[in-house]
């Protein structure tokens, strides 16, 4: 009888222990894969927002009390779940309570181009609400990988394309051939 006594306790508390877990801010941080791209002094940065949005919209919906099925199909907008639950009175309002919670949350690089290798950029996450399905932080990603600007001076760039001027003062025009590339 202890025994199942014991058991039981250990079922409820692992039970609360989970869901005291679950109703915690998420993280959103290490889901952000970054992409810089272009050149030294005029890069970009790119990020997976679609998935960064569909992962605030999911964990809002599963804190806002869907199922994990209800809220992975919210997420990504499949017509038909939209359609069984706002079916659903209950679930209606369930919904309304989900995309408050969606609205206020926030993410964004504080610096999106003319990027330097070197240059440090920030990914912020906030909320506006105390009962958000995310954690507000900051993570820093190092840019390293840009490419470098080739430099050509005038003098090379006239020996691969020579320019020349023909016709009459007042009528000239310029000349310049195509290369092998066509370019």
């Amino acid at each position: 009888v202890i025994a199942a006594l014991v058991a039981v306790a250990v079922i409820i508390v692992a039970f609360i222990g989970y869901n005291v877990i679950q109703s915690q801010p998420q993280s959103l941080i290490n889901d952000v894969k970054v992409e810089f791209s272009g050149y030294e002094g005029s890069g970009t940065v790119t990020y997976n927002s679609q998935d960064i949005a569909e992962k605030v919209a999911e964990l809002s919906y599963q804190k806002a009390g869907f199922n994990k099925e209800q809220a992975a199909g919210l997420a990504k907008r499949d017509s038909i779940t939209y359609a069984q639950v706002s079916g659903d009175t209950k679930l209606a309002s369930k919904l309304v309570q989900a995309e408050a919670m969606i609205n206020s949350v926030r993410y964004e690089f504080d610096k999106k181009s003319e990027l330097k290798n070197g240059d440090e950029v920030t990914f912020t996450v906030t909320t506006t609400s105390q009962n958000s399905p995310v954690k507000a932080e900051k993570k820093t990603f190092k840019i390293e990988t840009l490419k470098e600007y080739e430099k050509v001076s005038k003098e090379d760039l006239l020996k691969l394309t020579p320019v020349s001027f023909e016709g009459f003062n007042g009528y000239g025009r310029v000349s310049i051939p195509e290369t092998k590339d066509e370019e």
